[in-house]
């Protein structure tokens, strides 16, 4: 069971990182743009623009990587429970959290 939902929140971490660097790389494409327009009016220099071009690039390469790790972690989940990666359900915000019962570290220990 450890196994299984340390995947699972593996595959959602994955999930959620690649969403966040996509809108970066997102953001960075509408300045590469912004920045283009600009030079064109001569507002800017060309290695204002060439700085934006370098960033967009970096950007779009992450999201390749984050979509590469978000593929590799969905297949560890995969071979642990010989099934596809279905739509994951991330935990809802009225998720309870309840303390241990019991709660204190001695109760455990002797239960080993």
């Amino acid at each position: 069971m450890l196994r299984v939902a340390t995947r699972y929140f593996d595959v959602l971490r994955q999930r959620t990182n690649l969403r966040a660097q996509e809108a970066a790389t997102e953001a960075v494409t509408r300045q590469l743009e912004q920045a283009e327009k600009r030079f064109e009016v001569g507002l800017i220099a060309v290695t204002d623009v060439q700085r934006s071009q370098s960033s967009s690039r970096y950007g779009h390469g992450r999201c390749h990587r984050g979509k590469r790790s978000l593929a590799t972690t969905q297949e560890f989940l995969r071979e642990i429970t010989g099934q596809p990666t279905p739509a994951l359900a991330r935990p809802g915000e009225d998720l309870p959290l309840l303390p241990p019962s019991p709660a204190d570290q001695e109760s455990w220990s002797r239960r080993r």
